[in-house]
């Protein structure tokens, strides 16, 4: 479990990476907050690190402005420089390759997982 500082530091690279995006892909603050179901304070907050995004908000933040999600998430600062992305994917992807008995078996499901999952506005 991550200390208080590296939860605050890891929400403010996290925002730091999404602004960015953001900004890379030509998008207003208002225009993808209203997309994404949020205020523009809202989506100033979480580019800030004052607010946590949800997982399926930020889900769709990546389809909207077409980036992979692992794009946005930091790297922690610690003696081994933890990849959340990478850890992410290979405990994931074991959970469902204990369930396949096939590592690319797996990697598919996981990714048709993802695909169906989209989380859809009504």
């Amino acid at each position: 479990m991550l200390a208080k500082e590296e939860q605050d530091i890891f929400y403010k690279k996290l925002g730091g990476l999404i602004r960015s995006a953001r900004k890379n892909a030509k998008y207003k603050q208002e225009f993808l907050a209203m997309e994404l179901g949020l205020t523009r304070t809202s989506l100033v907050n979480i580019e800030h690190g004052n607010q946590k995004i949800q997982l399926h908000v930020l889900l769709d933040l990546a389809r909207i402005i077409n980036v992979e999600v692992t794009e946005l998430l930091p790297k922690l600062e610690n003696d081994k420089s933890l990849d959340l992305n990478s850890k992410f994917e290979v405990n994931l992807s074991k959970e469902i390759e204990q369930k396949f008995d096939d590592r690319d078996l797996a990697m598919q499901k996981l990714k048709h997982f993802y695909k169906i999952t989209q989380y859809k506005k009504r």
